[in-house]
């Protein structure tokens, strides 16, 4: 307090965070909101709301007493895992006719616009929709803070909603379960093609050092890149095979990596490529070109990386 009254008294002002800014003004529409006649689903009557932030719910008109809601319909995406051990992002429609909270909460009025700075993170806008007993249907505008953020009394009452599945179907696979099991994920970003670009520039070529910790158990993930991927400025792999590497081929591995020569010159990306790092996380990685190029890179987990070029000992040490 003392330093603040200091810099306040020599004329300073102190400069917001970093992750903050102005509050924006609520460029609320005025008028009567649209309603709908006829629902079919969340993924037919309302997909723009997955497409990206929901942030049209913050200006929309507000509910008010012309029309009589009788239900709410909750819609949301959120990952879903399998018995497989695979995940799925799976779209769900929840409805509630307990709406005493949730109408309480949609009429609180807006608050005043703050004069201090706003962080810069937007709460979860939540795609609600409301009903009445024909099932015309509509989305409210939801009262925001000084900031322009959702109400935390329109988010409690959403979370506290009573919900009755009406409606859920998968959107798209996550993960799988291969993927999951081996520990590897869905998908890599395939640092050889990112650090050597596309057009045969190249981090410093040198001797190979093992990036993990020594004694570090290690895995090897192998990834395919998607043609359309190829040319991306950071192209990523989705997840082909993965399996421990066990301590006998990490014996062989060393005197493989030792002996390497340098990389050549080559444009382009290549279809597969491995990466080797420790179980644990700990350590840096070591990317393999199985096909085209066939470079390698080292990236440590402090300092730059190095390129240099595979050979058959090596392609077959990582052979499935």
């Amino acid at each position: 307090m003392v330093a603040v009254a200091a810099l306040a008294a020599c004329g300073a002002v102190a400069e917001p965070p970093a992750d903050s800014r102005p509050a924006p003004p609520v460029a609320r529409t005025t008028g009567t909101p649209a309603v709908e006649s006829g629902w079919t689903s969340c993924a037919v009557d309302a997909p723009e709301a997955f497409a990206g932030p929901l942030t049209e719910a913050l200006t929309l008109p507000r509910l008010g007493t012309g029309f009589p809601a009788t239900a709410a319909v909750l819609c949301r995406q959120e990952p879903t895992r399998r018995p497989d051990g695979g995940t799925d992002l799976v779209l769900t429609e929840g409805r509630s006719t307990e709406l005493t909270g949730l109408l309480a909460a949609l009429r609180l009025p807006d608050g005043r616009p703050i004069t201090d700075a706003c962080t810069l993170e937007l709460p979860s806008v939540p795609n609600l929709l409301l009903f009445d007993v024909s099932g015309r249907w509509f989305r409210p505008g939801l009262p925001v803070d000084g900031c322009g953020k959702p109400l935390p009394e329109v988010q409690q009452a959403v979370r506290s909603l009573r919900l009755s599945s009406t409606f859920r179907t998968e959107v798209r696979e996550i993960e799988s379960a291969g993927a999951a099991a081996s520990g590897c994920g869905q998908s890599w970003s395939d640092m050889v093609a990112t650090e050597a670009g596309q057009q045969g520039s190249r981090p410093p070529v040198g001797r190979i050092v093992p990036p993990f910790p020594p004694t570090a158990p290690l895995r090897l993930c192998v990834f395919r890149v998607p043609t359309d991927h190829q040319g991306a400025s950071k192209p990523a792999g989705s997840f082909a095979y993965g399996r421990p590497f066990p301590p006998s081929e990490r014996e062989a591995l060393l005197p493989v990596l030792a002996a390497l020569p340098p990389a050549g010159r080559c444009v382009g990306a290549a279809d597969r490529f491995a990466v080797l790092r420790a179980s644990d996380g700990t350590g840096g990685e070591l990317y393999v070109e199985l096909d085209h190029c066939r470079r390698v890179l080292v990236s440590p987990s402090v300092g730059p990386p190095t390129l240099a070029q595979a050979d058959e000992p090596l392609l077959e040490l990582l052979a499935k």
